[in-house]
């Protein structure tokens, strides 16, 4: 997106340094890191060389660092004793029936692939934060695999029919509900 190039074969050490004076040109004013709780995948050496590159990227681009993960991305980050003094964890509390998911939904349902505008009504939001506990990724999975079960029938559309019987939506998740 930013026009970085991408050089063949680079070493580790060399997309580092690339990254770091591409964002020292950019100079956002903030970076998020998503994902964060997937450093626990790595092996210790690889957790510990992370975790002194977010210390390495806030001392020298000298910018907020915001990382959004899981619960277990907190646990991951008091791991080390100076990252614990600079970020301060607190949890989303789930979405709940209201403006702001209506907005949330509005925005998805933008950016799904369907061919026709969708009819997500107010019991059908409901239903949806009732099966997902109002949790984003949850939100989320549910309105991806709805919009796929619309374009795999045909309708290129999400209709209040698709959550409300348990039935369907049971077929759309794949599990009970």
């Amino acid at each position: 997106a930013i026009g970085a190039p991408e050089p063949p074969r680079a070493t580790l050490a060399v997309l580092e340094s690339l990254a770091l004076r591409l964002l020292s040109e950019l100079r956002p004013g903030m970076l998020v890191i998503d994902e964060i709780h997937s450093l626990q995948a790595g092996t210790i050496r690889e957790q510990a060389r992370f975790l002194n590159m977010l210390r390495f990227l806030g001392n020298e681009l000298r910018v907020p660092l915001v990382c959004v993960g899981t619960a277990q991305a907190r646990n991951a980050l008091r791991t080390d004793d100076q990252l614990v003094r600079r970020f301060e964890a607190f949890a989303l509390p789930p979405w709940r029936d209201g403006e702001d998911v209506i907005g949330l939904i509005s925005t998805l349902q933008r950016t799904l692939p369907l061919r026709r505008e969708s009819q997500i009504d107010e019991k059908m939001l409901t239903r949806i934060l009732s099966v997902t506990g109002g949790i984003t990724s949850g939100i989320f999975s549910v309105m991806s695999q709805l919009a796929i079960a619309a374009i795999e029938s045909g309708e290129e559309r999400i209709v209040p029919g698709d959550v409300s019987s348990t039935g369907k939506l049971q077929a759309v998740l794949g599990e009970p509900v």
